[in-house]
């Protein structure tokens, strides 16, 4: 072989070390980065299906919308999704900087059974009851 063949790198070999380098400087940048502080409060939308709400009309529903109307509150506010369904709920607390939307075709019915209210009562997307 001449001087020039074992001088030179295969391409194998090539591609190993340069593989190496960069996995090793990945690693290294990925511990020294900061967290960044989150930009997005008040942005954040919670989906009360995501906290367990059913919207069958016949479950009750009063701790998922409470448990995302707390989750959102903590989270420094943002808003309370209500998405297409018939939702059961009871009396639920309302908290500052937190926004309840409702979706086209959500429903929030009071159930029969609270001791204040004699009918189920609907409350749809733009009414309010009386």
């Amino acid at each position: 072989m001449n001087d020039l063949d074992q001088s030179s790198f295969s391409r194998r070999r090539w591609l190993g070390m340069v593989s190496t380098v960069s996995a090793g400087l990945a690693a290294g940048n990925a511990g020294a980065q900061s967290p960044q502080p989150s930009n997005d409060l008040g942005a954040r939308i919670y989906n009360i299906r995501d906290f367990g709400a059913k919207g069958d009309g016949a479950t009750l529903d009063t701790a998922a919308v409470q448990a995302a109307i707390d989750t959102c509150t903590k989270d420094q506010g943002g808003t309370v999704l209500v998405p297409a369904g018939v939702f059961v709920i009871g009396t639920v607390e309302m908290k500052s900087n937190v926004t309840l939307h409702m979706r086209p075709r959500a429903n929030c019915w009071v159930p029969p059974m609270a001791s204040n209210i004699t009918r189920s009562m609907p409350f749809r997307c733009g009414e309010i009851p009386l």
